[in-house]
């Protein structure tokens, strides 16, 4: 891990979610594992359970194949889309063991960068028809990219006269 400045950790996505899934599971999947279930190949669909900004994808995407390489995922909708509740994400095709193991990862990234997508357009959308433009949206906790929960949000905005 790299400091740029001397202040935020530069992680490659590749190693935050190495970082990620360690975390989720020091010693395995113990719940899967459990099942003594072999591998079972299958479908899994990826629904909305609210109404959302998408963002993250790329990150889910990542997630997934880290464990289930031979994954197929088809998105219905790109990043910056408005998704509506009860909608149909995308579609993933692959080991469902892996698939299982890796979500609970692979959703938290893209809930959370959903979460600021979200909460960034109720804020351009407030500020519409007004001079005010948002310039950017951050949302850091402990000094770890990407790793939000719980976070401080900083907006910044700039009046134009």
């Amino acid at each position: 891990m790299n400091k740029k400045n001397g202040s935020l950790p530069l992680m490659h996505i590749s190693d935050l979610i190495k970082a990620a899934i360690k975390e989720d599971m020091p010693a395995g999947d113990i719940t899967t594992e459990s099942l003594a279930v072999r591998p079972r190949l299958g479908e899994a669909i990826l629904k909305a359970k609210n109404d959302l900004v998408l963002s993250g994808s790329v990150i889910f995407e990542q997630a997934i194949e880290f464990l289930e390489p031979n994954v197929r995922i088809k998105w219905l909708f790109e990043e910056g889309d408005l998704v509506y509740k009860g909608q149909t994400i995308c579609s993933i095709e692959g080991d469902l063991l892996q698939i299982l193991k890796a979500e609970r990862v692979a959703l938290n990234f893209l809930g959370q960068l959903s979460g600021i997508a979200t909460l960034t357009r109720q804020f351009v959308k407030a500020v519409e028809g007004t001079k005010t433009r948002i310039l950017y949206f951050v949302n850091l906790k402990n000094e770890q990219l990407f790793m939000v929960a719980d976070s401080t949000i900083v907006l910044i905005c700039q009046m134009q006269s």
